[in-house]
Parts: C-alpha cells; sequence; structure tokens
C-alpha cells in the first residue's frame, strides 16, 4: 500500500510515502503481531541524513529516500532486494499484491521478489486500487486515520501548547519532522 503524506496531488510537494506489507496471519508471541515494519520513503536523498536522526527513528519502521518520496522503479527495486527479503525472512512462499505502480510491473521486480524471498507478484487494476484492494480500502485507510488522531493529539496536547506551533511553523526542521512521523506511523 502507498499512501501519500503532505499535499495530496501535488507531487513536487510530498513529503513522503508510505509502504505497507500485510501478512494474512498473526502471531501475538511476536512484535506487531508477526506483521513486518512499515517503510516510509522521505523527499530527498538520504545522503545528508545525520547518525543522530537515525538513531531516532521508531525502530518499527524502515527508512528509505527518494528525491521526490515516491516509489519509481529504482526506488521499487530496492525495496525489493534490501527491504522485502528481511520482512519476509520467516515466512513461506507467498503472494505479494502491488498497486500497479510501473516500478512494481517490471518483470525485474517479480524476479528480484521471487529470487530474494520466493514471493509472486500480482499486480491489481490500474486506476482500481483504492476500489478494491484490501490495503487502500481497508487497513490502509485505517492506518491514515489512526495516523491523523495520533498527529491531532499531539497538536492538540494541553500540557505542551508548543506542539502547534512547532508543526505549523514553516521552521520545524525536516529532521524533526522525520523522526516524529516515524514514530506516529
Amino acid at each position: 500500500m502507498q499512501h501519500n503524506i503532505g499535499n495530496e496531488g501535488v507531487s513536487t510537494n510530498r513529503e513522503a510515502t508510505l509502504q505497507i506489507l500485510i501478512f494474512g496471519r498473526k502471531d501475538p508471541s511476536k512484535p506487531r503481531c508477526g506483521q513486518p515494519k512499515l517503510t516510509l520513503c522521505f523527499a530527498g536523498t538520504g545522503k545528508r541524513i545525520s547518525k543522530d536522526e537515525k538513531a531516532q527513528y521508531h525502530p518499527g519502521v524502515f527508512v528509505q529516500f527518494q528525491r521526490r518520496a515516491w516509489y519509481d522503479q529504482q526506488l521499487c527495486m530496492r525495496w525489493a532486494a534490501e527491504v522485502a527479503p528481511f520482512l519476509m525472512s520467516d515466512s513461506a512462499d507467498c503472494l505479494v499484491f502491488c498497486d500497479n505502480l510501473s516500478g512494481q510491473t517490471t518483470k525485474e521486480f517479480a524476479a528480484c521478489l521471487k529470487r530474494k524471498c520466493n514471493a509472486a507478484v500480482h499486480c491489481y487494476v490500474a486506476g482500481q486500487t483504492d476500489e478494491i484492494s484490501g490495503i487502500d480500502a481497508g487497513f490502509g485507510a485505517l492506518v491514515k486515520t489512526e495516523f491523523q488522531e495520533v498527529l491531532d493529539e499531539w497538536i492538540s496536547d494541553p500540557e505542551r501548547p508548543q506542539n502547534w506551533e512547532e508543526w505549523s511553523s514553516a521552521r520545524i526542521p525536516a529532521s524533526r519532522k522525520r523522526v516524529l512521523m516515524t514514530h506516529w506511523y
């Protein structure tokens, strides 16, 4: 599932894209009931990110960077090669349903997932993922709602009135936003 964070529909202002991988089973004995970590892709190259900032990211979130915070073909391949095998390391054969992004429809993407974690790829019908995908219409919608509730609580915390000023200020450092977002998701 892909969830754009920022000014919806304005690709140049996208702050991040959330990538969710969900297993069809749960194991209450494991962290997140055995569900994989989330992946947040932030805008930028990630080349000047400090070790201090990286250390503050929530441990349950993988962080990636792409110039426009978009899963293009290069980032889809990097996700398939680097992140997916770690996420699916203890799973048996699996089927990965994708949003039909151009980077997810390539033979190279499918071959990489097959080779790295024995996963087959199925892409939803283009232009229909928000209507038929169990992610966008189900779990993804829930995640978006929960994120907004967490953000609203943080902004309106009566014990920290400066939160609203910080978040709405043009001076909030991008690093602070990234760290907060990894924790809120």
